[in-house]
């Protein structure tokens, strides 16, 4: 009987720790990754704190028409009206009128067959069509000023008929696209 009890004793604690403290323990392992989990978010947020303090002091360091001019260069919204007339105030002082204006929006090409269209850019782009009458010499500097305008466009396309009554003065078809931020 003497050496019946310790043996129950040994069985008994074995029990306990296997059915009690073993899944209690689990639970603790779990909770503790957790609260690691949670201290890394914590971390990171920090860090970002941090980042954006330094992003704020870097952004007060710009000038108010520095900022303006990269507003205008690359804007964070799309403004139609704004775009046209920036267009046509550079077209009227090279005694040009622009006519029959259309814009789209140029939309995402898929990335293959059947599969969605993931965006890496950073910016849409919108196409601005017009046709203008004018001499060569007129739209060649129109074509400089818009190279020269602080917002960003490219030319992809101009199309030239010649009037053959009149071989001074030409009909031209344009194409540009002028982006901005998403």
């Amino acid at each position: 009987m003497n050496n019946i009890r310790p043996i129950i004793l040994i069985i008994v604690s074995v029990g306990l720790f296997y059915f009690y403290l073993f899944p209690e323990y689990v639970v603790i392992e779990n909770l503790r990754a957790e609260r690691d989990k949670y201290d890394n978010v914590l971390e990171k947020m920090g860090e970002l704190r941090e980042a954006r303090k330094v992003a704020a002091l870097k952004l007060e360091e710009f000038s108010v028409t520095d900022l303006d001019k990269l507003e205008k260069m690359l804007p964070g919204r799309l403004d139609l009206t704004q775009l046209i007339l920036d267009l046509d105030n550079i077209a009227l002082r090279h005694r040009i009128i622009m006519k029959d204006i259309k814009t789209a929006e140029i939309g995402e090409e898929p990335v293959g067959r059947g599969e969605a269209t993931v965006s890496a850019k950073p910016y849409k782009t919108v196409s601005v069509t017009f046709n203008a009458e004018t001499s060569y010499a007129n739209f060649i500097s129109f074509l400089s000023d818009v190279e020269e305008s602080l917002r960003v466009m490219d030319v992809i396309s101009v199309k030239i008929k010649t009037d053959s009554e009149n071989p001074s003065v030409q009909n031209y078809t344009a194409s540009i696209y002028t982006y901005w931020l998403k």
